[in-house]
């Protein structure tokens, strides 16, 4: 005689579950304890605002999980509370569509949800669930600032690994030119950004659909991830800040990082100074290569970017932007950057 054992499950947030519970089910599948306190447990970040659901059985065994990360969109002038999904993943033996549970609870806590990239069963399961999906939406460039830093490009470029990498030449230097400028432009580096800095970046392209990251967001992104470290270019023209260069990399590896451009107004030409000479301080730190994400709508960047000796990746990284209600609005965000979701300290392995 066979006997069929019933579960029941609950949806609950992540604010009601036990954080052993939830150390327990990421670490099997890879996340560092330090990593998951940063990301979930950050009370300044935080503030209150559901980070996470999870399913969890009548045994209160946590079955799937999707971590969600609370940020603001500006939509043509207007702040909207958004999330944007990480950390997607359901027990083996699990059964049942955990995922447009799991999905429809957060659209519940927020009005927008947004994921870039993601594995195959995120992909599969946004695919469906998405109000709007584009396929290209995210596009990653390159720039060697070392003979390392190009044959990792190279390799990036190609299918096929047939690129040899020498060890005594991997550090040699790359030439970068001089950065030119008819603006009374004036930088300074900083291991971190102001908070009054910070909170000026908020407020640029406000007639557009774009991220807007405060102080408190970039601080605990940058300053409080315990696996990466790095700084600010701080942009001025006349005294008065007008944007900002950020830059990091691994603790643990000072060959690999990534940067991103954050105007205060949609003026990248403005900032150009500033990347050459963050392009310069990352080659003199012993960089190797340097990576940028961008949005294929946010023309002006891709275009300084390339003057600058970025080469584009054959990857693309899709988008997808589900909404609470149907009646929504839903527009491609114009603006995208490692300071989305949470590839800012994910960095490939790379075997040199």
């Amino acid at each position: 005689m066979h006997y069929t054992i019933v579960v029941s499950i609950v949806i609950e947030p992540l604010s009601k579950i036990p954080v052993s519970a939830l150390h327990a089910f990421l670490s099997g599948h890879g996340h560092d304890a330090a990593i998951i306190d940063w990301k979930y447990y950050d009370s300044d970040f935080n503030r209150s605002r559901e980070r996470g659901f999870a399913c969890v059985d009548d045994r209160g065994r946590l079955l799937s999980f999707i971590g969600l990360i609370p940020f603001t969109v500006m939509r043509n002038g207007k702040a909207v509370d958004a999330a944007w999904s990480c950390d997607w993943y359901r027990a083996l033996d699990a059964s049942g569509p955990l995922g447009v549970m799991l999905i429809q609870h957060s659209l519940k806590a927020y009005p927008l949800i947004y994921s870039l990239g993601g594995g195959e069963m995120t992909k599969a399961i946004m695919g469906r669930l998405s109000r709007v999906t584009v396929p290209t939406a995210g596009l990653e460039l390159y720039k060697p600032v070392r003979i390392g830093g190009a044959v990792c490009a190279l390799r990036k470029a190609t299918t096929v690994n047939v690129i040899p990498s020498v060890s005594a030449v991997n550090n040699i230097r790359l030439p970068i030119r001089e950065p030119k400028s008819k603006e009374p432009i004036a930088v300074q580096f900083g291991a971190s950004l102001p908070a009054a800095f910070g909170e000026s970046l908020t407020t640029r392209a406000v007639d557009a659909h774009v991220p807007a990251y405060d102080s408190q967001y970039l601080r605990w992104l940058l300053d409080r991830c315990p696996s990466i470290t790095g700084g600010a270019c701080l942009v001025f023209c006349g005294g008065e800040p007008i944007g900002a260069v950020l830059f990091w990399h691994p603790v643990t590896d000072r060959r690999f990082w990534r940067i991103s451009v954050l105007p205060c107004r949609s003026n990248y030409r403005m900032l150009e100074v500033a990347i050459v000479k963050t392009i310069r301080h990352i080659r003199d730190s012993g960089g190797w290569l340097i990576s940028l994400l961008a949005s294929r709508l946010d023309v002006d960047l891709l275009e300084l970017a390339k003057r600058n000796g970025f080469y584009r990746s054959t990857s693309r990284r899709p988008l997808y932007i589900l909404t609470r209600s149907s009646e929504d609005a839903v527009q491609e965000l114009e603006q995208l950057s490692y300071l989305d979701t949470d590839y800012a300290y994910r960095f490939p392995t790379v075997d040199m």
